[in-house]
């Protein structure tokens, strides 16, 4: 409770906050209402851009000993995955303009690691763990995972070779995402770099030999479109946020 108040006192406790609201290009003004314990207190207070004070006098009589619950509403909330302009909070891949639904993590290194996490939280481990490139398609709409495949390109050029028949057979417009594992890009032939080629990848054979590859593509894209990283070790994000978010604020106080 507000120090120098007393349980059913008359007349009113001050309380102020600091607040921002989410800022994007066309956002609507933002508006808050307040309640104390479970009581209208104050608003909607319309709220301008950038941080700023907001007060309200809360009746002394909705108080009550010890903690006191304050509860902030807005007139609307955002997903900055559908509002930001910029490509990494909407989960673009590369300059594709192909907004991932799910949210990838992908890593090549002498493991190949895939994660994509859904709107709920939920992670899925979509690398097949295999020695050499790790492929995982996902579904553009939803970002099921549809398949996920293991070749063994360290080891000969026939893995490679049935790599690029893999990718050439994935149907346009799926998500595709590689991860390497080890010595992966050892045996690679010039159809296997080609059929990266078509998912966005901007890699050649010699860009590639002695690396770690990491990509998410998209089946059909233009040559070097896609979200890629070829270094010793390769990781890459194409992740937003899901959260539906209408202000920051900074501090909550009482009294004068």
């Amino acid at each position: 409770m507000p120090a120098g108040f007393e349980p059913g006192a008359g007349g009113t406790v001050p309380l102020r906050l600091s607040v921002a609201p989410l800022a994007y290009d066309g956002a609507a003004q933002q508006a808050v209402s307040l309640s104390v314990n479970g009581h209208p207190v104050g608003g909607p207070l319309p709220l301008g851009a950038g941080w700023q004070s907001v007060a309200v006098d809360v009746p002394a009589a909705v108080l009550r000993p010890g903690p006191n619950r304050v509860a902030l509403s807005f007139s609307w909330r955002r997903s900055p995955r559908d509002v930001f302009p910029d490509g990494a909070s909407r989960a673009l891949i590369g300059t594709t303009n192909v907004q991932s639904p799910v949210n990838l993590e992908v890593h090549g290194f002498s493991e190949a690691f895939v994660t994509a996490v859904d709107r709920s939280g939920a992670a899925v481990d979509a690398s097949a763990g295999r020695q050499g490139y790790n492929i995982a398609v996902f579904d553009a709409r939803t970002g099921a995972l549809l398949d996920r495949r293991g070749f063994d390109t360290a080891a000969n050029s026939y893995e490679a070779d049935a790599l690029a028949a893999y990718l050439r057979g994935v149907p346009a417009g799926r998500i595709v995402v590689l991860a390497t594992k080890g010595a992966a890009t050892d045996h690679l032939t010039p159809a296997a770099v080609e059929a990266m080629q078509a998912l966005g990848s901007g890699a050649t054979i010699d860009a590639l030999r002695g690396q770690a590859h990491a990509l998410a593509g998209v089946q059909g894209a233009a040559p070097g479109t896609a979200s890629e990283v070829i270094a010793p070790d390769a990781y890459l994000r194409v992740a937003g946020d899901f959260r539906t978010l209408a202000a920051a604020v900074d501090w909550v106080e009482w009294g004068e």
